[in-house]
């Protein structure tokens, strides 16, 4: 459903030819995007932050507006997920008690969750805009893990990534082998690396502001914190 002339589309489409992968599209209706997905049931899903929040609403809606004992419940679901998943990246098991509280977490709520994404999907993958923390650790907590990236066209897509391995919620993970970044004075992002663009087409001085000793001035603001996030 991305625009296919956008450089994250491309970068998708390219990557699906290269692993022999099977790519889906959409109906063009905006209205199906959460159906066609549901229907589709991939196993990995790039998209933009706009897509992910609809599927929260979608979740969270009726919840939201019956109140009650619903969200009572699905609230209690949430946060059992979140305490699985914390243990899980910990290397422990849940006791009897919290395991038993999952299994009964995951019927009445979080299975239900997976299910908007179409219950076979191993990681998500989103970027192209900032999304909100709690959406991400929301969908975490029911199995769906969405990881952020950050980038631009002048970076050939992508220049960080966060991995399932290393990722920290609200950042947009650390820069990928090879690709250099640091913060300046006034907080913008310079980037350095083999995914820096050439230039401008047919346009030198934009090129000469924007490309300084090899650096791709992003006009983005940024920090890196203590962990390399």
């Amino acid at each position: 459903f991305l625009p296919l002339a956008h450089s994250f589309a491309l970068l998708i489409q390219f990557g699906s030819f290269d692993l022999g992968a099977t790519m889906a599209y959409w109906e063009r209706d905006p209205l199906k995007i959460l159906p066609n997905l549901a229907a589709v049931k991939p196993t990995y899903f790039p998209s933009v932050p706009r897509i992910f929040e609809k599927i929260y609403t979608a979740a969270t809606a009726n919840v939201e507006r019956e109140g009650g004992l619903k969200k009572t419940v699905f609230d209690w679901a949430i946060g059992v997920g979140k305490k699985v998943r914390r243990l899980e990246r910990e290397g422990k098991r849940p006791g009897a008690l919290l395991a038993l509280q999952y299994r009964i977490a995951d019927k009445q709520v979080l299975s239900k969750i997976r299910g908007l994404f179409g219950g076979k999907l191993k990681l998500a993958v989103t970027g192209a805009a900032p999304i909100n923390p709690e959406i991400l650790e929301f969908f975490d907590a029911a199995g769906v893990l969405v990881l952020e990236g950050w980038g631009m066209t002048e970076t050939s897509t992508a220049s960080t990534i966060a991995t399932p391995e290393d990722f920290k919620w609200g950042t947009v993970g650390k820069p990928f082998p090879g690709c250099e970044l640091k913060i300046a004075e006034d907080g913008e992002i310079l980037v350095k690396g083999p995914n820096i663009f050439q230039g401008y087409y047919k346009n030198e001085e934009a090129t000469a502001e924007t490309l300084v000793d090899g650096w791709l001035h992003t006009g983005d603001i940024g920090h890196i914190d203590a962990d390399g996030h």
